[in-house]
């Protein structure tokens, strides 16, 4: 548990160093006072730090538009339905219908590598990039989905999107009287200004956090695996269908 703990550290203050950004981690930088928010939301104003040497401050709109590829719902065509997970949990497949069983009539398609946002949990950080596994599911018109003129990686946008005030800009870009209502602008949100290093730059920065996050992920496999292990031992103990071997010594007197 204490390695993965360090894991963690050093991933945030990895993501601190090489985007020159705040991690949004709620676990390890959340303000002790979030304004009365969820941890997964950063409500703060967004203040962007001076650019660094090399780098570039744009507004995304420069680089990243919005797509939309329209789906003719046949009746009793089968289509994948992809979410978003919070706190950019990824993008996964919520369900397989029928055209017919679709109740949002407006869907698009998606394809692998499109990065995109819940237009309605943005807030809490549900934004990510189609894996390859998922080209061709569709999702609603409550969706945002965003490519690059190649410009920006789109997977460092990813990682980009781990920063604070990645996060602070999408709150700040949505509208609505409940955090659990809130609905993301898209075009306002591409009007932000960003620190962007040179494309070889940001290749190089998503290398080293995809090392990062695998041995984060490494640790915390090993820590589940562990975990299920220990349950299935204790039922088994429980339901007496394991017994603790003890010594003379032990069970003597």
């Amino acid at each position: 548990m204490r390695l993965l703990a360090n894991s963690r550290t050093q991933w945030h203050a990895l993501i601190g160093l090489t985007l020159n950004l705040r991690s949004a981690n709620p676990d390890v930088v959340t303000p002790a006072d979030n304004g009365g928010f969820p941890p997964s939301v950063q409500p703060g104003i967004p203040t962007l730090p001076p650019t660094p040497a090399g780098w570039r401050r744009i507004q995304l709109r420069d680089h990243l538009r919005e797509v939309r590829r329209p789906v003719a719902l046949e009746g009793d065509t089968t289509y994948r339905l992809v979410t978003v997970k919070r706190s950019r949990g990824g993008v996964e497949l919520r369900e397989v219908l029928r055209g017919a069983e679709v109740k949002t009539p407006s869907q698009f398609y998606v394809r692998a590598d499109d990065f995109l946002i819940s237009k309605r949990q943005i807030v809490h950080g549900a934004c990510g990039i189609v894996p390859r596994e998922l080209d061709g599911a569709v999702v609603s018109n409550e969706y945002a989905v965003l490519n690059s003129d190649g410009q920006i990686d789109l997977r460092f946008l990813r990682y980009l999107s781990e920063s604070r005030y990645f996060q602070q800009t999408c709150f700040h870009s949505s509208i609505g009287v409940h955090v659990e209502k809130m609905i993301f602008n898209t075009e306002r949100w591409l009007t932000w200004p960003f620190n962007i290093p040179p494309l070889s730059v940001q290749r190089k920065i998503v290398e080293v956090l995809d090392a990062a996050r695998r041995e984060v992920a490494l640790f915390e496999a090993q820590i589940d695996k562990l975990t299920q292990e220990k349950a299935a031992l204790m039922a088994q103990l429980l339901t007496g269908k394991r017994r603790v071997q003890t010594t003379e010594a032990e069970t003597a007197p």
